[in-house]
């Protein structure tokens, strides 16, 4: 589906959500009510707060409605069972099954001592996920209009390059498709859901009729089944991620960003590092030539195109002003054969002359003779033939956004890696310009840099996200966001899981010593 019409399909259902999740909020909190009140001996109308028979009856009605309120998760959750690939929708089906049964049984026998139902749990379940189905739709309204308005956008990919055991996240031109797609694959907590959920079911069985067995009362195996499932309906299964995922796709549209769902912030998440280009740390309009120096003004625009095919060749943050400035000087661009690249220039043929640019420190190794008085700091050199032809000062302006998202990323201890073909920009340049301490920062020899920085999406990497404008701080946005959005959902989920682990043991402990006035659906 195009991301536009994605985005509408996903807003449209908004409305409709939010509806009905206040509607089964209205019969929750009664239920709530109405549970509490029995099991803390509060007053309740008519015999409600005396008689378990009417209370259980009450609480099946309310719970039913919310059912059909929430008729969507519930055959969501039939659908998993009948596919074999039951969740979290499908344990809150199976709760509301056993709190009927019991419900069922009461009536039947109108034995209530042991309690009154759990039906406020399911139907609890079924109000918070169509809450989680609300946000769920918002993330993905927000990720797919900014897939939609971004043009000519950066795929962030997570790739694994040759000579590194880590996952690293590179910026690439490359096709958005399939994106939408990929955002709707399982979160996280679905997929442990999907797991979890036989061992969940068959534990809760088998720990009923222990009880059961145990306590030679058969006739408390139905509320003891109801108890167990309502334990494992944690509703941190379908509300963690989505309302995570909302807000980060929200903060992250405003940007011009999205990340592709679970699995894009999986792939950013486990990704400890990210590869920087020229433009990332100096966009083109923050690098300005400030003057220009030529040993022989006869051959000043051949040198000027020279220089301009070199960096061309060399593909660096630099080719694009120096583009600007043989557009206004009418110098023409060379074909460049036998380019190859050293530690802080490049070399390389041009009409059968040798011709090397690069830092001070590069004509000095290649031995071309710097006069004194025209030595620069941050400046670009050119010698033909062995002989210096041409000087270009250049400013590096530093930017405010990319100073902040440098910053960011050593708060978050994640260690970029400067595949920069600029000759100037070194670690002691960087610190100079934007006021803060390199250590850490990765600059590898100059052609590992070449290497990584034209490194592309292999054929089976699939986009992790998209990034819509150019800086560091876009990128960095996605991948620190991703990453919390990764491990806080992880966290959400593992503490959903031991939470129902502690539940389940402490409730069994309970009823093992035969103190069912403890182990109530209030407590």
């Amino acid at each position: 589906m195009p991301p536009q019409r994605a985005a509408k399909h996903y807003a449209a259902q908004m409305p409709s959500l939010r509806l009905r999740f206040f509607a089964a909020a209205a019969v929750c909190v009664l239920l709530a009510w109405i549970t509490l009140s029995y099991d803390f001996g509060l007053p309740l109308p008519g015999s409600l707060g005396t008689n378990a028979r009417a209370t259980s009856l009450v609480c099946l009605i309310g719970m039913l409605s919310v059912m059909l309120i929430g008729l969507d998760v519930v055959t969501a959750g039939v659908m998993g069972l009948i596919r074999g690939r039951a969740g979290a929708e499908s344990m809150i089906v199976l709760a509301a099954i056993a709190a009927a049964a019991d419900v069922i049984y009461i009536a039947a026998s109108g034995d209530g001592s042991h309690g009154v139902t759990f039906a406020v749990i399911p139907a609890a379940a079924v109000m918070f996920a169509l809450r989680s189905a609300w946000y769920s739709c918002r993330a993905y309204a927000d990720s797919f209009l900014a897939l939609h308005h971004a043009k000519d956008a950066y795929a962030v990919t997570s790739e694994v390059l040759p000579g590194k055991k880590e996952r690293i996240l590179i910026k690439s031109r490359r096709s958005s498709d399939g994106l939408v797609r990929r955002s709707e694959e399982p979160s996280g907590a679905e997929a442990l859901a999907m797991e979890a959920f036989v061992p969940m079911a068959v534990g809760s069985l088998a720990l009923a009729l222990a009880l059961s067995l145990g306590a030679q009362d058969m006739k408390a195996f139905f509320h003891l089944f109801s108890l167990m499932t309502a334990l494992c309906v944690s509703f941190n299964w379908t509300l963690s991620f989505p309302i995570l995922f909302s807000r980060t796709a929200r903060h992250l549209m405003m940007r011009g960003s999205a990340l592709a769902g679970w699995s894009g912030a999986r792939d950013v998440g486990r990704s400890r590092r990210l590869v920087l280009t020229d433009t990332d740390i100096f966009p083109e309009d923050a690098i300005e030539i400030t003057g220009v120096r030529f040993m022989d003004k006869s051959r000043a625009a051949q040198v000027l195109g020279i220089t301009g095919s070199m960096l061309d060749a060399a593909g660096t943050g630099l080719a694009a002003p120096f583009a600007e400035l043989m557009r206004r000087k009418n110098a023409a661009m060379q074909t460049v054969e036998d380019f190859s690249v050293g530690e802080g220039g490049a070399k390389g043929m041009v009409q059968g002359e040798e011709v090397r640019i690069g830092t001070l420190a590069y004509m000095h190794l290649s031995g071309v003779k710097i006069p004194d008085k025209i030595k620069e700091e941050n400046a670009l050199y050119t010698a033909v033939s062995g002989e210096l032809a041409a000087v270009f000062p250049l400013r590096y302006r530093p930017m405010a956004s990319v100073q902040r998202a440098l910053a960011a990323l050593r708060r978050e201890h994640r260690k970029p890696i400067f595949a920069v073909r600029d000759f100037n920009i070194t670690p002691l340049m960087l610190g100079q310009k934007f006021k803060m301490s390199t250590d850490g920062f990765d600059f590898p020899a100059y052609r590992k840099r070449y290497a990584m920085s034209a490194a592309e999406p292999s054929d089976y990497t699939q986009t992790a996200g998209i990034v819509a404008r150019d800086g560091l701080g876009p990128l960095v946005s996605v991948a620190a966001l991703g990453r919390q959005l990764y491990s806080t959902v992880r966290i959400c989920v593992i503490l959903a899981l031991l939470c129902t682990v502690i539940g389940v043991v402490l409730m069994f402990a309970l009823c093992a010593i035969g103190a069912f006035d403890s182990a109530t659906v209030g407590n």
